[in-house]
């Protein structure tokens, strides 16, 4: 322990005539000097020293000397290696345990801690610097569209200081962009994924109107595949239901049910809490056949809730189930009086890019799965600008004659039938559909016969090729 003379000493005659003072108030010191502050990060004997108010040449404004270390974050003189050090010594701080000291040290002049309960000195002492940190984080996240990883520390920080966040415009700026990366990919290693979804989880439980959040969790819902993320993003969930039972209750139950197709049996290991999950999707189909209007941002929820369960669900019941809450989905919205941008935003935004991306899926009974939605959209939605033109692939009066019922048949030789039909039918143009949408929707169909060649299926690769180059016949080929 160093004596008060020894601290004032060091402060007034080797600091102070050191630290720099910018125009805009902001402080500076030489590089030696900020390592040796940091040295000070990994001690907690010495973290009071962190605290040493320093004066300034004029002597109205004192900055700590943690204060000063954190300024430097912004500094342009300091290089990137260094504010990363920076950064490592606050992580220090906020992870290191107290240690029991004999007594403090009078007569020295140190910043006062906010006083929270339960909390460390170093996260005491890091919480008046947040703006400081917060503003470098945000500055250092990769823009949209960048290759540059996502620093794992920045975001360890973040997820340790998010409770403390309160700032609404902050928290909402945050969260959009960690869901954003999360959607996107940015984000790749499970440790950073679920350090995401932790720091997401606390800055939602302190924010007055999380629901806003909802249209950023809409795509997650599927991109998902980890139990442990799945069940952070139910907790996330949970959050925004405790929320919502102050001032929209059903909506409350509604965004329960999404969080309860998630659940899982405590009394066994690794075995969904079937009870729970099918009780959930009673309840939304009880919803979505009675007259009751339901937010789209729920629908939207569900239905990529619904996608995750059919492509990597094994259980057969519960894949049974979400396939057939998707189809509920698809009918609702096309009998319900919903505003026409919102409804072609759920057909366009969601239902269609979900069955496309099954249909490109590897196992051929969730392709036929997604097919069959195919069909509902085409039923339901007769009109769209696409859908339209595959009314006429279908045939319910002759069912064998139906493109769709023979594609998905259990026997080779139907969906060989079905290829060359339809390909006798584009060259004799008596079935006129645009090059575009046959390319969209019916090489799904096609690629895994063109891809994937077998002895067993080597007829149906013929019927398929057949049948993708007449498609190609028509593309408008560039000159």
């Amino acid at each position: 322990m160093f004596e008060a003379d020894e601290i004032n000493a060091f402060l007034v005659y080797i600091i102070v005539p050191q630290c720099i003072f910018h125009d805009d108030g902001s402080p500076e010191v030489p590089l030696n000097f900020l390592r040796l502050f940091l040295s000070w990060t990994s001690i907690p004997k010495l973290f009071y020293l962190l605290r040493l108010q320093v004066p300034s040449t004029s002597g109205t404004v004192s900055h700590s000397v943690l204060s000063i270390v954190c300024s430097m974050l912004a500094s342009k003189s300091v290089s990137k290696l260094m504010k990363e050090k920076i950064i490592d010594g606050l992580l220090s701080l906020l992870t290191l345990a107290d240690e029991v000291m004999s007594g403090p040290v009078v007569d020295i002049n140190l910043a006062k801690l906010p006083e929270i309960p339960g909390l460390n000195s170093g996260t005491s002492m890091v919480l008046p610097e947040l703006p400081k940190l917060l503003v470098f984080i945000f500055d250092s996240l990769p823009v949209q569209g960048e290759s540059r990883k996502l620093n794992t520390k920045h975001l360890e920080v973040l997820n340790r200081i998010s409770e403390f966040i309160r700032d609404e415009e902050m928290i909402r700026r945050y969260v959009s962009i960690l869901l954003t990366f999360l959607e996107s990919g940015i984000v790749r290693s499970d440790d950073a994924v679920q350090s995401s979804l932790l720091t997401v989880l606390r800055m939602v439980t302190v924010a007055t109107d999380p629901t806003q959040f909802l249209k950023n969790l809409t795509n997650v819902q599927s991109l998902l595949k980890e139990r442990s993320h799945r069940e952070t993003l139910q907790k996330i969930e949970q959050a925004i239901v405790m929320k919502l039972m102050e001032n929209d209750k059903r909506k409350a139950e509604l965004l329960s049910y999404v969080a309860s197709l998630d659940a899982w049996d405590g009394r066994r290991i690794d075995e969904p809490d079937y009870d729970k999950r099918h009780c959930a999707y009673l309840n939304l189909l009880k919803a979505l056949t009675t007259d009751e209007v339901i937010e789209p941002i729920l629908l939207y929820l569900i239905l990529h809730n619904d996608y995750y369960v059919i492509v990597q669900v094994n259980d057969i019941s519960l894949r049974s189930a979400a396939t057939k809450n998707f189809h509920s989905i698809i009918e609702y919205f096309g009998k319900c009086n919903m505003n026409g941008r919102e409804k072609q935003n759920g057909v366009d935004s969601h239902m269609l890019p979900l069955i496309l991306r099954g249909l490109h899926d590897a196992k051929e009974v969730i392709r036929h799965d997604f097919a069959n939605l195919l069909v509902s959209m085409i039923i339901y939605f007769p009109t769209h600008k696409h859908l339209r033109h595959l009314e006429s692939l279908r045939n319910t009066a002759e069912v064998d004659l139906d493109f769709f019922e023979n594609v998905t048949h259990m026997q080779i030789h139907r969906r060989q039938r079905a290829f060359y039909k339809l390909a006798q039918s584009l060259q004799s143009e008596k079935i006129r559909i645009p090059n575009g949408v046959l390319l969209r929707f019916l090489l799904p169909f096609l690629q895994p016969y063109m891809v994937n060649l077998s002895s067993s299926t080597s007829a149906l690769s013929d019927a398929s090729l057949a049948l993708f180059t007449q498609i190609m016949r028509g593309a408008p080929w560039k000159k």
